[in-house]
């Protein structure tokens, strides 16, 4: 392709002409022209099309968080909906060194030598679903406080109703 560029690993990078052109292949374009293209069949160009659409796709993240009083690093709890479909309860919301993350549900059991072990019960295979499910715990928590500060008095205010 002459739109193509090398990138400094030696793997080609496409020029936006060149990315604006497959994504309107891969979206809009009847599937002949993109099996074309591609140089690939009807049947390989469809299941390119239906990857990609997945891929675009963005699934809502809908997320329930409990502050709680902090527990040594644990400062809360939350519960993540995704796309209506997929319920994670018990996300434990942390405060550590590298600041507050979401520690998913994991159990603890012994091996044979007795030595603990901690499996996760359920998590994200990709970087970029952790990334995006701690984005959204951790806003939501951030939410839930600034929510919580709303609904408490001021100390002015709680000093003055008492005399």
């Amino acid at each position: 392709m002459a739109n193509m560029q090398t990138a400094a690993q030696g793997a080609p990078v496409m020029d936006e002409a060149a990315m604006a052109e497959m994504r309107r292949l891969i979206f809009e374009a009847p599937i002949q022209e993109l099996a074309d293209a591609q140089g690939i069949s009807i049947d390989e160009a469809v299941q390119l099309r239906v990857e990609k659409n997945l891929e675009a796709a963005e699934v809502p993240i809908e997320v329930s968080v409990r502050p709680i009083e902090p527990q040594g690093k644990l400062i809360g709890f939350a519960s993540v909906n995704i796309g209506g479909a997929f319920v994670i309860k018990d996300i434990a919301v942390v405060d550590g060194q590298k600041g507050m993350f979401a520690r998913m549900p994991f159990r603890s059991y012994k091996t044979g030598s007795g030595e603990t072990k901690y499996s996760d019960i359920a998590f994200a295979i990709t970087d970029e679903a952790r990334q995006s499910l701690n984005d959204a715990v951790i806003g939501a928590y951030r939410e839930a406080l600034e929510e919580s500060e709303e609904e408490l008095p001021d100390e002015d205010e709680s000093l003055a109703q008492k005399m």
